[in-house]
């Protein structure tokens, strides 16, 4: 059961990690080519004092707000998309360790995934910052929740899906990361237990059907108000680039820094999925994070960790089953973890110190290793 104390305790690891990220990557925060982008956008949608930048406006839902505030208000939108992300921030926070929680009971295993998720340095460099990335992964969370509380074995209101799709389809209009949410659902229909394929069949219909409603609605005012929309950017730069439809060395390490060492714990727990009867909702986390892995190379242009990152929101709910399997000291190992996810980026970034992920990586496995040894006496006292 929920108290008081446990969301306090949401909050305070929220605000305390929001803090480290922003003191340690405002120098980057602050600096993102995509920012003036966004402002730009925010004010198009308000037609005030744009200079034609329109490559941001299909994120209609993410640019309102700013948008109004400055025209009506006078306030800087880039001030407003910072307030803006602050919400969105403990939003993710809150959804992330709501769907933990409905999925394991586990207070302290919620704790320990949204730990994981919010220790990766994209979290870090692209959430308080003028850009939309957290709002996407706000609307996945929240979708993915929405989704979690469905009855599990009865599609007798099977127009519920069709709702759902509204809302994958509202996410994308936020930030097409939200698409992982779009993914899971896909996923969650098809490992309902005991139903037919045909109703299943028929739930994907009235799904897709919802997921396209915003989107069209979203195209055609931008086309209609800006001549301009998302398909002309995608058909000018995404669709027909020359790129790999597959991971190459470089997209592999982008992969990796996604999540850095906090991979090992996305193994275990997917050890633990495999090697446990487990409740079809993880099953389908399962499989959202491994056919977003498969799909994202296709869908983008470019295999960068930013974009990578939209599966994370899939991964780190698989990784949070980690909490009860990882037996040695799990949240020394964590704590170890998060400190690299934060600290290697920043030395990266700010001083330029080469060869850090592989040294890191290579401490990393030292500890894990060395707490492996322990005597089990003091392994006790190392959990959390």
């Amino acid at each position: 059961m929920q108290t008081k104390k446990h969301y306090w305790q949401l909050f305070g690891m929220l605000s305390i990690l929001m803090l480290v990220s922003v003191y340690l990557f405002h120098f980057l925060s602050n600096n993102q080519l995509d920012s003036v982008s966004y402002v730009d956008g925010a004010r198009a949608l308000f037609n005030w004092q744009y200079s034609g930048l329109l490559i941001r406006i299909n994120k209609v839902f993410s640019l309102v707000l700013p948008g109004f505030a400055e025209k009506y208000l006078g306030i800087a939108a880039s001030t407003v998309f910072i307030f803006q992300n602050i919400l969105f921030y403990y939003g993710c926070g809150f959804f992330l360790y709501k769907i933990i929680l409905l999925l394991s009971g586990l207070h302290k295993q919620a704790l320990f995934g949204t730990f994981i998720f919010f220790t990766t340095q994209i979290v870090a460099i692209f959430s308080i910052s003028v850009l939309t990335d957290v709002a996407g992964w706000f609307m996945a969370f929240l979708i993915m929740y929405v989704a979690c509380l469905q009855h599990e074995n009865k599609l007798s209101n099977i127009t519920r899906y069709l709702w759902l799709g509204i809302l994958c389809g509202a996410g994308f209009c936020f930030k097409e990361n939200a698409i992982i949410g779009a993914i899971f659902c896909c996923c969650y229909i098809l490992f309902l237990p005991q139903i037919l394929f045909i109703k299943k069949t028929q739930a994907w219909i009235l799904f897709f059907a919802g997921l396209v409603i915003i989107p069209v609605a979203s195209y055609l005012f931008t086309q209609f108000a800006f001549k301009y929309s998302s398909l002309n950017h995608y058909a000018g730069e995404a669709l027909f680039s020359k790129r790999s439809y597959f991971y190459g060395k470089g997209g592999v390490k982008q992969l990796y820094t996604i999540l850095y060492t906090h991979w090992f714990f996305v193994a275990v727990g997917l050890w633990f999925c495999f090697r446990n009867t487990v409740s079809f909702k993880i099953k389908a986390f399962v499989a959202t994070g491994i056919l977003g892995l498969l799909v994202l190379p296709i869908g983008w242009a470019v295999q960068i960790d930013r974009v990578l990152f939209s599966v994370a929101p899939a991964l780190v709910i698989v990784a949070s089953f980690a909490y009860k399997n990882v037996r040695f000291g799990n949240w020394v190992l964590v704590l170890c973890s998060g400190v690299i996810g934060l600290v290697v980026p920043y030395c990266i970034y700010k001083h330029s110190i080469g060869n850090l992920i592989f040294i890191s990586s290579v401490a990393f496995c030292i500890i894990v290793l060395s707490a492996g040894v322990l005597p089990k006496k003091y392994l006790t006292k190392l959990q959390f």
